[in-house]
Parts: C-alpha cells; structure tokens; sequence
C-alpha cells in the first residue's frame, strides 16, 4: 500500500498498529463483536474468518497465527453463548435501517438507495425490505454485480457514476 503512495507518511493517520499480547487481545475484541459500531455485531466475525482461510490458501497463515486465531474463534464462540452479548445483535447495515425508522418514520412505501453490492448492501437491502421500502436503486461501481443483487431484490441497478443523478428518485 505504501508503494502505491508518494508519500506513505499520509497513510499514518488512518492506520494502528498492535503487538504481542495487546494484538492478540485486539483480535479478541474485534472477532466478539466489543470493537465494533454496533456492539456484538457478527459480520466481522465472519470476514475474519474469511481472511484465515484466504491466508491458509495462500499458504501464508503460519503455525503460530493458526494458533492464534483457532484461540480467537473458540473465544468468540464462548461470548456468544455464554453471555448477551449476541443476543439482538445486528449487523451496521440493520442499524443505519433501524435509524432510519427513528428518523423518517415508516419505511412501508419508500424508496432507498443502496451504494454498493457486497454484503453489508445485501443485509441492508433485507433490512429495508423488511421494513416495507417498495423501491430500491443498487449503485456499484462492478455494475455486473449491483444488477446481480438488484436481481435478489427486485430493485433497479444503476452504475456508480449515474447514482447521484438517481438520488432524487
């Protein structure tokens, strides 16, 4: 990433780093769900893991790290079950919809625009739908894929670059 860069010293401001114990125990937090917008929220979770075996493909996980997250994953899995903290847990994409609500009221006939066709979109369009939005516009920047989940979710897709000419619809 820094290669990309002229000047890697920007990229400082929007990086942290953590070591030994207290990297381990960051992990901890993040696969939990306590370091996260929405406290308890089991996306991360799964990108994690995602990640170990993206890793593990490559054949760049190592023993060591293995150890490690087999460690964070068997942490994660006791938090839930023996605490709330999972109990209602939502995902950031239900959040900003429950937010919404608070905000505007009923969603039963609106129309949304989701930016984006990976995940968190998909959670989100679930979650507006549920909520009774009748009219979705899925903008991405693959439009392939806004149509692929469009497609899902009986919304229009745009392209990325015509979303904020859709916006007023």
């Amino acid at each position: 990433l820094a290669r990309q860069h002229d000047d890697a010293s920007e990229l400082h401001a929007y990086l942290y780093w953590r070591y030994d114990a207290n990297a381990v125990r960051h992990l901890f937090r993040v696969a939990t769900g306590l370091d996260s917008l929405v406290l308890g929220e089991p996306q991360i979770l799964g990108q994690v893991k995602q990640s170990v075996r993206a890793a593990e493909n490559a054949g760049t996980l190592g023993q060591l790290l293995g150890n490690v997250f087999r460690k964070t994953f068997s942490v994660a899995k006791q938090v839930r079950s023996e605490t709330a903290l999972g109990h209602g847990a939502m995902s950031v994409s239900s959040a900003a919809v429950q937010l919404a609500k608070k905000i505007f009221g009923s969603l039963a006939g609106r129309r949304a625009m989701v930016l984006g066709a990976g995940e968190m979109a998909e959670l989100a369009l679930a979650s507006l739908q549920a909520e009774g939005v009748r009219a979705a516009i899925v903008a991405n920047r693959t439009f392939e894929r806004a149509q692929a989940l469009a497609t899902l979710y009986g919304a229009t897709a745009v392209h990325y670059e015509a979303a904020w000419n859709a916006l007023p619809d």
